[in-house]
């Protein structure tokens, strides 16, 4: 069975050091962008989010079973995932993070209390 594990939760939950710990190969978020190119900007997050879900897609031509971490506040934002996994066959798991870590990503407190009371269960 081919499973595509979605993590979701607020900033500082736990989110990357969860999928990190599922030791799959296959690991992606939309912050490993930003790591990779520029710092942080928000009017990026689009690109950032458009290249995760490319990676993903790429990724499922292995067959291999795949992690996302991303906050994924709204449920609709996984709607591309789940448009992927059935594409490619594969079963959808969502896992959510809900430690109370510092956030390392420089979100401000009044972002992330944002985060908190929007976020959908």
């Amino acid at each position: 069975m081919k499973t595509l594990y979605l993590i979701r939760g607020i900033p500082g939950s736990g989110k990357t050091t969860m999928a990190r710990e599922m030791g799959l190969e296959h690991h992606y978020e939309a912050d490993m962008w930003f790591e990779r190119n520029v710092p942080f900007k928000k009017e990026l997050l689009g690109v950032a989010h458009e290249w995760c879900k490319q990676r993903v897609g790429r990724a499922m031509l292995t067959g291999q079973d795949i992690v996302v971490s991303n906050t994924f506040i709204r449920k609709w934002e996984m709607d591309a995932y789940f448009d992927l996994a059935f594409s490619f066959g594969y079963t959808v798991i969502i896992k959510i993070a809900s430690g109370n870590y510092e956030n390392v990503h420089g979100c401000t407190k009044e972002t992330v209390d944002r985060m908190r009371e929007s976020f959908e269960v």
